[in-house]
């Protein structure tokens, strides 16, 4: 209680072989603050667990980087929840692997709790992303956001579903949610299913979801000023990125960004 742990705690998780099974659990005391980077690497079959607790008044950074190779395939699921007045920040990029399932879900606990989740996946080939997000309101005067975007290329296919559930006894909570998509060839795919369930009317919600190919006129304008067409898709792809790796914490940002630019 009342730690501040200065930098990332970072534990880079190395799979290999058939049946690989980590699990991360972080507990943060009242009024504590840390930063986890949890790098996942590696192939095989992965099924990983990750508990976060934030007690009261606590600081916690979360950030999921899955990179695995080409062939890997693997479930990742993380579980937080946040006491009165914690804050709960919860990053996931997933860049790797074959056929990849993650789920986040936080439970908000105690009044004046806060949780955000910023995600990014980048797929190519004939690789599948299927995402779900979960923001549980048990409690009165809590917030929460979620902005997930997505950019699939060749055959790639991306799913997302994120649920947001308020209690009846959970008051004057505000909730929003944000899923973008962008479709870099026509066999690429992506879904969206944005979900609500709110069990009382003092609330403030929205969600939104969008997939979209890259918009032919962007391309153009950026060819005629000299770029290639690989530039010109990659200055697209970034600008479609920029405004969520912007949201990522300053000390988070730059190894974030180095993947993917990669």
């Amino acid at each position: 209680a009342g730690a501040v742990i200065e930098g990332p705690v970072h534990v880079r998780v190395h799979a290999a072989g058939e049946a690989f099974l980590p699990r991360i659990v972080l507990r943060a005391g009242a009024g504590s603050e840390a930063t986890l980077v949890e790098e996942h690497l590696g192939h095989g079959s992965v099924v990983g667990r990750t508990g976060v607790e934030a007690a009261a008044g606590a600081r916690v950074r979360h950030v999921i980087l899955q990179n695995w190779d080409p062939a890997g395939r693997g479930y990742l699921r993380v579980r937080s929840r946040a006491d009165r007045d914690a804050d709960v920040l919860t990053v996931f990029g997933s860049f790797g692997g074959e056929r990849v399932k993650v789920e986040m879900n936080t439970v908000l606990d105690g009044p004046g709790a806060h949780s955000e989740m910023i995600g990014v996946a980048l797929g190519a080939a004939g690789q599948r992303c299927d995402l779900h997000t979960g923001h549980h309101h048990r409690a009165g005067d809590t917030t929460s956001n979620i902005d997930f975007k997505a950019v699939m290329g060749g055959r790639a296919r991306s799913s997302y579903t994120g649920l947001i559930r308020i209690d009846e006894e959970a008051r004057r909570t505000e909730a929003y949610q944000t899923n973008r998509n962008l479709l870099l060839s026509e066999r690429a795919g992506a879904d969206a299913i944005p979900e609500l369930e709110i069990l009382n009317e003092e609330v403030s919600c929205s969600h939104g979801a969008t997939v979209a190919p890259v918009d032919p006129d962007q391309l153009f304008y950026l060819q005629s000023r000299g770029l290639d067409p690989a530039k010109a898709l990659r200055l697209v792809v970034r600008g479609f990125l920029e405004k969520t790796l912007r949201s990522l914490p300053e000390a988070l940002r730059p190894s974030v960004e180095q993947v993917v630019e990669a």
